[in-house]
C-alpha cells in the first residue's frame, strides 16, 4: 500500500466499521481480491524464533569491500610470517641449494658456511663424536658418539643448529671403524641404516630415527658395510665381502629381494687388493644406477644398474682412475685421473671427458658434490688429508680452504635447502 492510503486505512479502524468512508473500505477489498497472497506457512517467522527471523541490517557495499580488504591483508600477513618462520624444503632428489657443511674435527662435529667460511662448533659435550651426516630434506643431522672410552656408541640426530638431541641406537658392536662410515637416511627421513658387528660378521640394521626400535637387514653370511638408500627408498644398495671376494648388492628395506650387481675376486697372492675396490660408491640421483671404481687397469670408473648392466667411464690402462662422485643432476661424473694426480669429468654415459686441472684431493678419499652442483668440497692433500678443500667447477685451479682446525678431520657432509 501507498503511504495515502494507509493514511486512510488507520482513520477508517480508528472510527470503526460504522462511520469510516464505505468507498475507501471497497477500494482496499478490490486490490486485496486483486493481489496474491502468501500462506502462513511459507514465511520464515512461522518455523523459526523471533531472533533468527529477523533481517539482517544492509551493510552499505563500500563498508563490505573494506571489511573484504582488511581480511585479505590479514591472511598476506599470516602467510609471511608463516613463510618466515618456516622453511621450504628441498625436493628429495636433484638440484638443491648449498646449505651448511658439517664435519667432524677433534671429535667434535663442526659446520661451516656454504661458502666454506664461519667455521663453528656444533657439538662439543666431551664425547667422541663423528661422521655427521645431514638428512635427504636438510633439517636433521645424525653422527656417532661415543660418550666415554670403551662404553658403546650411540647414533645420535640434532637440528642443525645443534638442537632436539635424540639418541635413536646404542651398539656396543659398533666400532670406530664402522663409524667413521657415513649412515644412510632413508629418503623420508623416518628411518637411518648402518653397519656394526655381530659374532664376527659385519652386518646392517635399520632404525627408526624416533628411537622407537632398530632391525637387523638379513643380507645373507657376507660381511655387509657402507649402506646407501636408493633416492626412490625401494632399495638399500651395501658394500659385500667374502673370502677375498668385494662386491656390489642391493636389498629391500624389509631384507627381500636381494640383487648382487658386480663383484672382484682378489687374486690368491694378493688378498688384500679388493680392500678399496667399490669403497664410497654413488647412486645416481634418479636410482637408475650406481657408481663405483674398480681394479682392472690399477683402477677405472663405471656405472652398474639394477639389472646388473654395466657401463664404463674411464678405463686407461696405463694410469688408474677412481673416487667418482655424481652430480645432483645426474648428468655428469667426476674423479681423479692419472694415478690421482689431476681432477677429471664426464658425462654419465662416459662421453666428454675432460680433465678441469691439477687434482686437490689427492688423499684416495672421495670428495663431496654441492647441492646446487658448481662446487666440490674433498680432503686436501696439501694439507695431509686433514683439511678439507673446495673449487668451483667454473675456476678448478683456485682452491678455496676451509679453516677447519688443525686436527683429524672426516668426511663431509652438505646440507640441502630448497631453491
Amino acid at each position: 500500500m501507498n503511504e495515502s492510503t494507509e493514511r486512510i486505512m488507520r482513520e477508517w479502524l480508528r472510527e470503526g466499521p460504522d462511520h469510516g468512508p464505505v468507498e475507501t473500505l471497497d477500494r482496499i477489498f478490490e486490490t486485496s481480491r486483486r493481489t496474491p497472497q502468501r500462506p502462513g506457512w511459507a514465511f520464515i517467522e512461522r518455523w523459526l524464533p523471533m531472533q533468527l527471523a529477523l533481517r539482517p541490517a544492509v551493510v552499505p557495499r563500500t563498508a563490505a569491500y573494506l571489511a573484504l580488504l582488511a581480511l585479505l591483508l590479514l591472511a598476506v600477513l599470516a602467510a609471511a610470517y608463516i613463510g618466515a618462520n618456516q622453511r621450504r624444503l628441498p625436493a628429495p632428489i636433484g638440484p638443491a641449494a648449498n646449505g651448511l657443511i658439517a664435519f667432524d674435527a677433534g671429535q667434535r662435529i663442526l659446520v661451516a658456511d656454504p661458502d666454506g667460511t664461519n667455521v663453528r662448533t656444533l657439538v662439543d659435550d666431551g664425547a667422541v663424536n663423528l661422521a655427521p651426516t645431514f638428512s635427504i630434506d636438510g633439517t636433521r643431522i645424525a653422527y656417532w658418539s661415543q660418550p666415554e672410552r670403551f662404553q658403546p656408541y650411540q647414533l645420535v640426530v640434532v637440528n642443525p643448529d645443534g638442537s632436539g638431541r635424540t639418541v635413536v641406537a646404542t651398539d656396543a658392536n659398533v666400532t670406530s671403524a664402522f663409524a667413521r662410515h657415513s649412515v644412510a637416511w632413508s629418503p623420508n627421513g623416518d628411518e637411518i641404516a648402518y653397519a656394526s658387528a655381530l659374532n664376527g660378521r659385519a652386518v646392517l640394521y635399520v632404525a627408526a630415527v624416533d628411537g622407537s626400535g632398530v632391525r637387523q637387514l638379513l643380507v645373507g653370511g657376507s660381511d655387509a658395510t657402507q649402506p646407501r638408500w636408493s633416492p626412490s627408498g625401494n632399495y638399500i644398495a651395501f658394500r659385500w665381502e667374502d673370502d677375498g671376494t668385494v662386491g656390489l648388492a642391493a636389498i629391500r628395506p624389509d631384507g627381500t629381494d636381494r640383487l648382487d650387481l658386480v663383484s672382484y675376486a682378489a687374486p690368491a697372492e694378493d688378498p688384500a687388493a679388493g680392500d678399496r675396490v667399490y669403497d664410497g660408491y654413488q647412486w645416481a640421483p634418479n636410482g637408475g644406477f650406481l657408481v663405483y671404481h674398480y681394479l682392472d687397469h690399477g683402477g677405472d670408473v663405471a656405472r652398474v644398474d639394477l639389472n646388473g648392466r654395466v657401463t664404463v667411464i674411464a678405463a686407461d690402462e696405463d694410469t688408474s682412475e677412481f673416487d667418482p662422485i655424481i652430480s645432483p643432476d645426474g648428468a655428469s661424473i667426476a674423479f681423479v685421473e692419472k694415478d690421482g694426480l689431476s681432477f677429471a669429468i664426464a658425462n654419465a654415459d662416459g662421453t666428454g671427458r675432460r680433465t678441469l686441472g691439477p687434482n686437490p684431493f689427492g688423499c684416495q678419499r672421495a670428495a663431496v658434490w654441492s647441492p646446487d652442483g658448481t662446487m666440490i668440497v674433498g680432503f686436501l692433500e696439501a694439507r695431509a688429508c686433514n683439511g678439507l678443500g673446495a673449487i668451483r667447477l667454473d675456476d678448478p685451479e683456485t682452491v678455496i680452504e676451509l679453516d677447519a682446525p688443525a686436527s683429524s678431520v672426516g668426511f663431509p657432509s652438505w646440507q640441502r635447502l630448497a631453491p
